[in-house]
Order: C-alpha cells, then structure tokens, then sequence
C-alpha cells in the first residue's frame, strides 16, 4: 500500500469516528435532554401544586384578621379580648393577634413575650409599617414580611383596615388588626419538603419594599443557585408579590445517563473506526489486487466515460498501442489509435460511437474493428465494451483482443484448406474432414451420404471457350453448389479439375436423392451455354452417390470408390444424371451390385 493509499485509509477512518463519535453525542443529548424534559414537566406539576398550598396556607391564616375585628369593634376589655382572641389563635404558628385604633397598638394576644409591641405605632418608621399604611390607603388586607419582628425572630404579617361606616355612607378609619405569624414556621402547612424528595430545591424570594433588594423568603438549599437550572413561577397572595422557583439539583453532566452514553459513544465509535478501518484496508487491498490483475492481464483494457473520454487504462493498453506510459495512452489513444475510415467504408468515429451507445443501452457489446498502432500499423481487433456502475458513474470497460494473430492463422488456415480459384474447400480439407466425422459419426451410429460430381464435357468447354472462361465456369458452378447446402454440416469441396464432393451427415437416401435433384436442377438453371456438350446446349453435371450406416466397420477409401463407380455409371449412362449405390449392398468388384440410375 502507498503512502497516499494509508494516508486516504487514515482520513476514511478519522472521519467514520467522527461522524460516529457525532451521531451517538446526539443520541446522548436527546436522551439526557428527554430527561431533563421529563423532570421539567414535574418540576412545573409540582410549583403549580405548591404555589396553591402556600397560598392556600398563608391566606387561611390571614382570614383570622375578620375576626379579630370584631374583637375590636366590641371595644372589649383585656381580660375579654383575650379570652375570645384565644379561641382564634389555635396553631402554633401563630405569634400574636393584636389591635391597633389609630394604628397604635392597644391589645395583644398572647401578652407573654409580646410585651415590646404594646404602644407600637404602625404608621411610624419601621419594619412591616410600609404595609400597614397600604392597608389604610387601599382598604384591604394587606401581607407583610417576612422581617425582623420587635420582639424578636422573623414574621409574616397580615393587616387588616377596619373602617366604621358614616351617615354619608362614606367610612371613617378606625384603625387596624393584624395577625403575627411565626417564620418560616408559617410555610410548615405548604409541605414544600415533599419538594426535596422529589429531588429538586426550592426557592420563594420577593423584592424587598423598604430596602428594594432580593430577598429570599425560604429555600432547602444552603449555598448559591446561581449556576444551576430552574423554572419559576410568579406567587400573588394579596398585595404580596412572590417569586416560586424550582431548581434542578444536577447539572447535565451529572447525570450518569449522560457518562453511560459518553463510554457508550466512545466504544461505538472505537469499534466502528476499527471495522471501518478494517472494511477499507479490505477494499484497498482488493483494488490493490484487483489493479495488479489488471495491470498484468495481457489483454488490453481500458476505462471510459459515457463521453468516450478515456479515464484508466492497465500495462497491456499501453504494450498493445505502443505508447510509453499509461498518461500517454490515455490522452492520445483517442487521437491516434482509430483510423479514419474502417474497413466497411464508414468514417471510424461514427462506427465506433453507434457501436458505443449500443454498449450503454444494453449494457454490453462485441464487435470486431480496424484500429491501428502509434506508427501507423492496422490492427484488426476484437472489443467487448461493458457498462458498469463504478461509486455511483456509468463507465463502460473495454476488452480489445489483439486478432493480427488470429487473423493470420485464419489465412494461413485458408491457404491449407481452400481452394484458390473456387474459394471453397479444397482435397485436403475433404480428406481430413471426412476421415473424422466417419470416426465421430461411428460411435452413434449415424447415417452419411458422400456425392462426387463432375461438370459434363469440361475439357471441351475450355477448349471452346478458354480457360479463362472455364475458371469463371468453375466459380459459377461453385457458388451454385454452395448456395445449395442448406443445413449447418454439409459441404461441398473441390476434389480435383472440375470434379467436387459433397459431404451430407446424418443424411438418408431419401434426403441424398432430394439433394443430387436439386443440384441437379440448380446447375441447370444457371444456362451457362456449351455448344460441344453431348448431354444438353448448357453446362451440366453428373452426380455418384451413395448412403453409409456407420455403425458398420467402414473406411473413407471405400465410400469413396463406391461414389465413384456412381459417378462412372452416370457418365456411361449419357451423363446430366444422378446415380446412387446402397454401400451395404455393393461389392465393387462383383456383377450383382445393386446400381440405381435416375435421369431427371
């Protein structure tokens, strides 16, 4: 592998564990987000909840004002105001209740440890006193605190404006009551704990109306939120404008989904860079194999576009076309490989460019083609084109096969076995031929008729017309025998001068006697004239055959004597005939040979 191959293997698998290290970083954040989701949805339950029961709380004490006031109105002595004020404080978390005409303290209940708030005069500076003034201006029960009581500790406070009806219907102020309420007692009946075991921390906080500072009512936390996340909700009890906030008590990375799916992420993505990286050195290496297959294939291929533009070639390609290196014959082989005209007449490039598109459509194509190499050398060849999908892009693979070769065996082959003058196949070929397909033929035992025919009063056609014309005669003759052998296995040959054989396999005296009718006929009707023929105004021909059963023991020499005393006794007989011997019948050399003579 080369340097430039590790380096892609290395970059394939940096970015595979990237994109994996990503796509699993996402999962985990959706998934500790989905948490987050969860535990905000019953975070927001929950201060919804608990915003109610602290109100609910808080104002269930404060109705305790309406009666404390008629307390007051009754103008009761101390010893009355607390025998009925005892009877209104009945929870722990209430301080005191008190009665304030003028908005100067008078009575309060319980006395013990409230002694510092007699005399106390609401509307004079001081904790809680901003409340008590709103009380008066607005006429409804006010809230105040939490802040430092006189007495000591920390209250909630609520004052209530009573206010004695005139003649005009107007109201004169009296003064007011308050109920005290002990902090953060108070919040007790609001169960906010129930919050911690839920896992979250709680905060009620206000801005403070005399100092115009945050400050916090109640929280379960001892050091700072700041950093954490929260939900809040706005808490209006009265005139008291309240902030409800919940927090979570652990950041996102203190989840330990959030670690599981980061080991998680990091093995899924170790173990998918490993396979990854494996997959592709894999693939290299089979590129690698497959390039060095190609690059040592002795037949020549090349990689093209669906535009004819060469991409790649292998060593073969370039041997073949004589270039000195694989860029050379990529960009020149084009130019200088394809001649301007084929063979066939038509201009190359449009040959080759039908025979290209055919290759797209169907996917493959075979033909043969005229190319030529860099000095101008012809070339016949044979190319396979075939279209394959390589990362997604057409390109079409193409196979020349070098045919010089091949083309000159096939001339060499037609010297040896065709005849120069007829071009049909000559004597040796006929013996070869009809040697083998007895021996084949024999171990199916199958039926073969051999003809030899000769054109009537040759010799005297050329000493009529000239040999000229009896070589034109010949070929004549020739292609009208040709023409005549109909199936694939039958031939006709020239055995010598002007006389030829016909070989027909698998082929019974019925069919032998249709054929020699037919070549018979065809001869005839090519009126080729002959003044000095004896048998007819036109060149003829007389025809020996006879039918063969190879499942005897039988050998070429002797079909073919018997075909030739066929052909003998069809000359004897006035020629422009056929004869036909039955082989297992004749003995050649015996008077009681069955001879058959047609003259059609």
């Amino acid at each position: 592998m080369t340097n430039l191959d590790g380096k892609k293997l290395f970059g394939n698998t940096i970015l595979s564990f990237s994109v994996s290290l990503i796509l699993c970083t996402f999962a985990g954040v959706m998934v500790v987000s989905g948490k987050i989701n969860t535990e905000k949805l019953i975070m927001e339950n929950l201060i919804t909840e608990k915003s109610s029961r602290v109100s609910e709380t808080l104002l269930g004490f404060m109705h305790k004002t309406q009666a404390v006031s008629v307390i007051a109105l009754r103008n009761y002595e101390q010893d009355v105001f607390e025998e009925a004020a005892a009877l209104i404080v009945d929870d722990p978390s209430i301080l005191n209740i008190l009665v304030a005409p003028n908005g100067i303290v008078t009575h309060v209940y319980p006395v013990k440890g409230n002694e510092a708030v007699i005399g106390l005069n609401f509307f004079s500076e001081g904790a809680g006193n901003r409340e008590a003034i709103q009380a008066k201006e607005t006429g409804e029960l006010v809230i105040g605190g939490p802040f430092n009581a006189v007495q000591g500790g920390q209250v909630i406070v609520g004052r209530l404006p009573i206010f004695i009806p005139e003649a005009d219907g107007s109201g004169r102020f009296w003064g007011l009551v308050s109920v005290t309420l002990k902090y953060p007692q108070v919040m007790d009946g609001a169960r906010l704990q129930e919050i911690n075991s839920q896992g979250f921390d709680y905060e009620i906080w206000r801005i403070n109306p005399d100092s115009g500072e945050r400050q916090i009512i109640i929280s379960s936390y001892l050091t700072g939120k700041n950093n954490m996340p929260f939900i809040e909700k706005q808490l209006i009890i009265k005139n008291a404008e309240w902030n409800y906030r919940l927090y979570f008590r652990r950041s996102w990375y203190e989840y330990s989904e959030t670690w599981l799916f980061v080991f998680i992420t990091l093995c899924v993505s170790f173990l998918l860079a490993a396979v990854i990286q494996k997959k592709s050195k894999d693939i290299f290496e089979a590129e690698e194999r497959i390039k060095l297959m190609l690059d040592t294939s002795p037949l020549s291929c090349q990689i093209m576009n669906t535009n004819f533009n060469t991409i790649d070639c292998n060593e073969a390609a370039v041997k073949l076309y004589g270039y000195a290196s694989k860029q050379e014959c990529i960009i020149k082989w084009d130019k200088e490989c394809l001649p301007e005209y084929q063979p066939n007449g038509r201009l190359t490039r449009e040959y080759i460019w039908d025979l290209f598109l055919k290759a797209i459509k169907e996917k493959n194509n075979t033909f043969e083609i005229m190319h030529q190499s860099t000095d101008g050398v012809p070339m016949p060849a044979e190319i396979t084109l075939v279209k394959v999908n390589f990362k997604g892009e057409d390109v079409i693979i193409g196979y020349t096969k070098d045919l010089r070769d091949i083309k000159n065996l096939e001339n060499k082959a037609k010297e040896i076995y065709f005849d120069g003058l007829t071009k049909i196949y000559n004597r040796r070929y006929f013996d070869e031929t009809f040697e083998r397909i007895i021996k084949s033929s024999s171990r199916s035992g199958d039926i073969l008729t051999l003809m030899l025919l000769d054109i009537d009063f040759f010799k005297k056609y050329n000493d009529v017309y000239g040999h000229i014309e009896g070589d034109n005669c010949l070929r004549i003759i020739t292609a009208a025998l040709s023409g005549a052998m109909s199936r694939e296995g039958d031939f006709v040959a020239r055995y010598g001068g002007e006389e030829f054989a016909v070989v027909l396999p698998n082929t019974d005296e019925i069919g032998a006697r249709a054929v020699a009718n037919k070549l018979l006929e065809c001869v005839r009707k090519l009126h080729i004239p002959h003044e000095k023929s004896d048998a007819s105004n036109c060149v003829t021909i007389s025809i020996g055959f006879t039918t063969i059963n190879l499942q005897y023991e039988i050998n070429a020499v002797d079909c073919i004597r018997i075909a030739d005393k066929a052909l003998y006794m069809s000359k004897q007989n006035g020629r422009n005939q056929y004869t036909y011997i039955k082989f297992e019948d004749a003995e050649i050399y015996k008077e009681n040979t069955e001879i058959q003579i047609n003259v059609a």
